[in-house]
């Protein structure tokens, strides 16, 4: 009996420590996957307990999983990799989204819970602007990008700003002046380790038929009316 409880517990701590950086949200009919539930030997795709997790953590203190995340940017899947039980995430600049790709399906929960599908986006342009942190935000970035999405609008373009945060903490005391342009998402760290965001702010547009037509690593340069006006 002992066991199983120091079992779950462990079990517990893994999960806070895996997703240490992700505040998972829950999507309609689902629930936070557990480690235990989705864990698998990388090596040879089999479906691991939370028993072989136990002895593991007692064998080897200090183990890491690869998480793999889905389309809302919540973890989905964990991996152990015997031959790399320490295994430690670096994120790949090569596989970033590109201009001139589709970019990946994505579903985002904005601060008031509601899911913003990329399909239901489709027909109109998107532009989205990930920022790792509220304290790193510079108020002429957002002022410069809501200023130029609302004369796009104006104009009869049909466009959607997003502006997603790595942190759980609440952006509307620092950003929510701009929230009619640009949407927030906090709680969003799995996108920026889905997509391998290393630099910021990380801003793409995206073009009605979802692909990506420009991209930036800071906003001083940005000029959403003369990229769109191009393409239009």
């Amino acid at each position: 009996m002992r066991k199983y409880l120091f079992l779950s517990l462990l079990l517990s701590i893994f999960c806070i420590s895996a997703l240490a950086q992700v505040k998972t949200t829950i999507v309609p009919d689902q629930r936070k996957v557990r480690v235990d539930e989705q864990l698998y030997n990388k090596q040879t795709g089999e479906k691991m307990t939370g028993e072989q997790l136990y002895h593991l953590l007692q064998e080897r203190p200090g183990i890491s999983l690869e998480t793999i995340y889905n389309r809302y940017g919540e973890p989905e899947k964990f991996y152990y990799d015997p031959e790399n039980p320490f295994f430690k995430k670096n994120k790949d600049p090569n596989l970033r989204p590109q201009v001139g790709q589709e970019f990946p399906l994505f579903s985002f929960r904005d601060i008031q819970g509601q899911l913003h599908h990329a399909e239901e986006l489709r027909g109109g342009w998107v532009v989205l602007y990930f920022y790792p942190i509220l304290e790193a935000i510079r108020e002429k970035d957002w002022s410069g990008i809501s200023e130029q999405i609302i004369t796009l609008e104006e104009s009869g373009v049909k466009i959607k700003g997003f502006g997603v945060f790595a942190t759980s903490k609440d952006p509307v005391p620092v950003v929510g002046q701009y929230q009619e342009q640009i949407t927030l998402v906090n709680s969003g760290q799995g996108f920026f380790d889905l997509y391998h965001l290393t630099e910021f702010p990380a801003t793409y547009v995206i073009d009605p038929e979802g692909k990506i037509v420009a991209s930036w690593n800071s906003s001083d340069d940005i000029d959403l009316p003369a990229i769109i006006q191009e393409r239009n």
